[in-house]
């Protein structure tokens, strides 16, 4: 930077967080995760000497500008790298009134890493005079795409004789007729059906009476010859009308009549392993229908893995709780907790930020791929990550 800031008079801010959507990869952008930012903002050479002669906000830099200038990037408009993203805090505290130069360092203690890591972080330093001459900077401009509006008229030499069109003759009757059921089926390689039979308006719907014999409509009021007045048929009795047969019902759907035990195992390898398991803990404490009655202290255990693979050791906590949701609701919350603490899966048992599991739910069993109850290592997953 072009000037000296040790001696400075400055404000800084720490550990401004938000949620943000920024990032390379497509859960980056869809799910968001947590971004911290170190704010140092200086305030040129007369600092802050006229705001501690008058004692008033109007003359000061106004921390709370600067904490929402930081938090409104951070929510705002997605980008890809930690560098642009430091870049533009800088710009919105630069905006700022009396500020002359700012140092800012973005945090993203949540990267998708598959190593273990506690933060990752860019640190950047601006002053007023580098962001005017960085905007004077103007971005490639990119050649707009010409979209034509409409066909170019053909040109006509005089010398040349116009075209003559050539009548076209009308289709035969049974050419014009629009293509049967049958036909646009073939069009379409749809299957053959066998044709229907077609009646004439010539032909009679049945066989003609025999010679001699006179059809007669049999009604109340025509009785046949002979017979005497017409009887009404007794109607048909009606079968009793059968219930519907009903669905099983499935276990995992069904909400308890009453709180029932329920344990959860936590753990995770990568990224800041110890926020992430706090957060769940709290999100779990906050979650309607959920009441979090014990959580065990953390445990550090290696990673149950069957490919021969190293991974980092894992931190585990179990939680107990009663709740009135069914399974599948509370795998719902599970998974949550997992997106929420950015976790990706790149390879079966591969590093996770967080792992979230239901270990037992009380008075339910299940065989299903997607929960099974008890889990299949609940002795190792209560003391054990993977």
């Amino acid at each position: 930077m072009s000037t000296n800031h040790a001696s400075l008079d400055r404000i800084r801010l720490t550990g401004l967080s938000a949620r943000g959507y920024h990032g390379l990869l497509p859960f980056e952008r869809t799910e968001g995760q947590l971004f911290t930012a170190d704010v140092t903002v200086f305030l040129g050479e007369r600092g802050t000497a006229v705001a501690a002669v008058t004692d008033s906000v109007t003359d000061a830099v106004n921390y709370v500008d600067v904490a929402r200038a930081v938090v409104g990037v951070i929510e705002g408009e997605p980008v890809g790298l930690l560098e642009t993203l430091a870049e533009r805090v800088s710009e919105a505290v630069l905006a700022l009134p009396r500020v002359t130069a700012v140092e800012v360092t973005v945090h993203k203690p949540q990267a998708p890493l598959d190593v273990a890591f506690d933060d990752v972080s860019v640190s950047i330093s601006r002053d007023a005079d580098s962001a005017a001459a960085g905007a004077g900077v103007a971005a490639p401009v990119e050649e707009p795409a010409v979209i034509p509006t409409e066909p170019p008229t053909p040109v006509v030499s005089a010398a040349a004789p116009a075209p003559i069109a050539t009548p076209v003759p009308a289709p035969a009757a049974d050419e014009a007729a629009p293509a049967t059921g049958e036909e646009a089926g073939l069009a379409h390689g749809a299957p053959q059906a066998e044709p229907a039979a077609v009646f004439s308006p010539e032909e009679p719907l049945s066989a003609p009476p025999a010679p001699g014999v006179d059809a007669v409509l049999a009604t109340p009021e025509a009785p046949i010859a002979g017979q005497g007045p017409a009887v009404a048929a007794a109607p048909e009795p009606v079968a009793a009308a059968q219930p519907a047969p009903q669905p099983p019902v499935d276990p995992l759907t069904v909400r308890p009549q009453a709180p029932v035990e329920l344990v959860i195992a936590l753990g995770g390898n990568v990224g800041g392993v110890v926020p992430s398991l706090r957060t769940a803990v709290h999100t779990l404490r906050d979650t309607d229908g959920i009441m979090v009655t014990n959580v065990a202290p953390l445990a550090r255990t290696a990673a149950v893995i069957d490919d021969g693979s190293e991974q980092p050791d894992y931190l585990n906590t179990v939680v107990l709780a009663t709740t009135t949701l069914s399974p599948r609701e509370v795998l719902a919350v599970c998974q949550d907790l997992e997106a929420a603490a950015g976790r990706v899966r790149p390879r079966p048992q591969g590093p996770r930020t967080l792992d979230a599991d239901i270990i037992t739910y009380e008075g339910v069993t299940s065989t299903d791929p997607e929960l099974t109850l008890p889990h299949p290592r609940a002795a190792q997953r209560a003391g054990a990550g993977g």
